[in-house]
């Protein structure tokens, strides 16, 4: 029996340097961190909802979209790149999550690193490729949040 794709989605740990860490464990209130996950939700949300060949417009927010891929005469729809959502920022006392997901039926085998289709492959980006190349930019947004509150 074959196993079905769940949801796609993106998760970055944030570690950080030692200093960093450090000072996380003295934040009293995680809510004070909910820009710093919003700011990193809305580029994980363009990125991934973005299709190619990519622009940098997901760094503020904006998704790509090209009516047609170089060297194709199919007209996209946007269907994937809207069903991208951002989940629901949740704040712990121990922590902050946030997150994207999409559960369209199709997208595993388009943007799923353990289910793309080989002819997706040189085309679109994956959930795990996404959140390697943006570890560091969001990283530095919730260093960035955490030094002001904690210099």
């Amino acid at each position: 029996m074959a196993t079905t794709p769940t949801p796609v989605s993106g998760v970055i740990k944030i570690t950080g340097t030692k200093e960093l860490i450090k000072k996380l464990k003295k934040i009293d209130d995680f809510r004070k961190l909910k820009p710093a996950m919003d700011a990193a939700n809305l580029v994980l949300w363009a990125r991934m909802g973005s299709y190619p060949p990519y622009n940098s417009a997901y760094r503020s927010g904006s998704r790509s979209f090209s009516r047609y891929r170089p060297g194709s005469s199919y007209q996209r729809t946007g269907t994937l790149g809207r069903s991208w959502k951002k989940k629901p920022v949740r704040v712990s006392k121990s922590g902050i999550r946030g997150g994207v997901q999409t559960n369209l039926s199709y997208a595993p085998f388009v943007q799923s690193s353990k289910w793309q289709a080989w002819m997706h492959k040189p085309w679109w980006i994956t959930e795990e490729q996404a959140t390697a190349q943006e570890e560091k930019y969001i990283v530095s947004l919730f260093e960035a949040a955490v030094n002001k509150l904690i210099p």
